[in-house]
């Protein structure tokens, strides 16, 4: 299930939020490790650290906050 409004950050800057399909765009350096970490109210967050040498497509599923 897409998670719009989730704020989407690129080592710790707030790059934006995700729309209605849960996506958001961004552009990140080349060959360059990064960190990207996505949250939502109601869902624990999530995080990846890595390198791109292409355009790439990353997916991340947050799970809901249990009661």
């Amino acid at each position: 299930m897409p998670i719009a409004a989730a704020r989407v950050f690129q080592d710790d800057a707030v790059v934006g939020t995700t729309n209605g399909s849960g996506e958001l765009r961004t552009n990140v350096p080349m060959d360059i490790e990064f960190h990207i970490d996505v949250s939502a109210p109601g869902y624990v967050g999530f995080g990846a650290t890595g390198s791109v040498r292409s355009e790439e497509r990353w997916t991340f599923y947050l799970e809901p906050v249990e009661p």
